[in-house]
């Protein structure tokens, strides 16, 4: 890692548990989180779809943010229902990398931490 941020190396990062890999259009699924500590709380739930490697200029490349409500749980571990995208014309099937972005409230300082992204199938 050639840029390293001091706050991502202080705090760990939060880390995301999808149940299942292969989710459906128009539904719902469970999503857990270990945030870092008891005061952050989930900031977003994302996909991003991964980049075509053969062209310089990728229109298929999309960042979807997902409805969520949270489910059950205590900050720092926390259960979520999570909605997904209505249909293809936003999120055309394929795989994804789903990211959970953690608002840490730190000594005087507020700061955002992405989970590593976890594959999913949208199908």
């Amino acid at each position: 890692m050639f840029c390293q941020r001091p706050v991502i190396t202080a705090w760990p990062n939060p880390t995301p548990s999808v149940g299942a890999i292969t989710i459906t259009y128009a539904s719902t699924f469970n999503l857990s989180v270990t945030l870092s500590d008891s005061q952050s709380s989930v900031e977003r739930i994302a996909l991003v779809r991964n980049g075509a490697i053969t062209h310089a200029q990728d229109m298929s490349q999309r960042y979807i943010e997902l409805p969520h409500a949270q489910k059950t749980g205590n900050s720092p571990f926390l259960s979520f229902i999570v909605n997904t995208p209505s249909s293809g014309a936003i999120a055309p099937p394929g795989f994804y990398l789903l990211y959970v972005v953690e608002r840490k409230v730190g000594p005087g300082q507020l700061e955002i931490l992405p989970s590593e992204g976890e594959w999913v199938r949208i199908e």
